[in-house]
């Protein structure tokens, strides 16, 4: 786990721990015309889609801290078993399999979900590595304060999330094609977000953010008519 030792420069702390393979991921989909990064990168006079994350040391963050540590104070056994499951990424696809042919009554696989990270992966890690912010276990020692590593090292930075950015935009596709489903499939969406602040490996801002990105990703897929064959 990477951490740190001291208090000076907090502001200047970063996450500092990609892991090679995401990096290679950016890599690839910069030129891919097939991603959305690729055709976010070939944009000209491309636009910002986040805000950059609050400081390390600011006020926000320091509440956004303390809010996490109270939600896994009050968090069930249950949730934390849903948090530590959810973390890997076959389940989380399979989890939205079966909701997803429970809610809407249409077939859904893993491969469905799948498809759709393949196209917008590269999109996130590029903001992940722009951002580069700690993650809130790195941070919480510098404040005095513990955050329970409920999961393995990411192996990436914290802003944005990218089970959030998954989670919103599989819901946002999915309602495109059952509207009326709309409630219950955000609803899944919210659940895997505050599961990532239980499991102690996201700031509240980071979801909000991955929020973010998956509508901006989801523009880009419609305006560029990428993955053709979902919407």
């Amino acid at each position: 786990m990477h951490t740190f030792k001291g208090y000076r420069m907090v502001d200047m702390l970063n996450y500092g721990n990609t892991a090679q393979k995401h990096i290679d991921t950016v890599k690839r989909q910069s030129t891919d015309m097939n991603t959305v990064l690729g055709v976010y990168l070939s944009m000209v006079n491309r636009p910002c889609p986040l805000p950059p994350p609050p400081p390390n040391g600011g006020t926000d963050t320091i509440l956004e801290l303390n809010e996490l540590i109270e939600r896994q104070t009050s968090s069930t056994d249950e949730e934390r078993s849903y948090a530590v499951r959810m973390d890997i990424l076959r389940n989380h696809y399979e989890m939205w399999a079966r909701e997803a042919t429970r809610i809407t009554r249409q077939k859904y696989d893993y491969d469905f979900f799948n498809g759709i990270v393949e196209c917008i992966d590269g999109y996130l890690n590029y903001m992940k590595i722009k951002y580069d912010r700690p993650r809130p276990y790195q941070l919480a020692p510098v404040m005095g304060k513990r955050v329970d590593m409920l999961i393995k090292e990411p192996g990436t930075a914290s802003y944005p999330s990218g089970h959030a950015m998954d989670a919103w935009t599989f819901a946002m596709i999915l309602s495109r094609r059952h509207p009326s489903c709309e409630g219950e499939l955000y609803a899944i969406a919210d659940r895997v977000c505050d599961s990532r602040m239980v499991g102690g490996v996201h700031f509240r801002s980071d979801t909000k953010a991955g929020r973010m990105l998956a509508e901006s990703a989801l523009h880009i897929i419609q305006d560029y008519r990428l993955l053709k064959d979902i919407l």
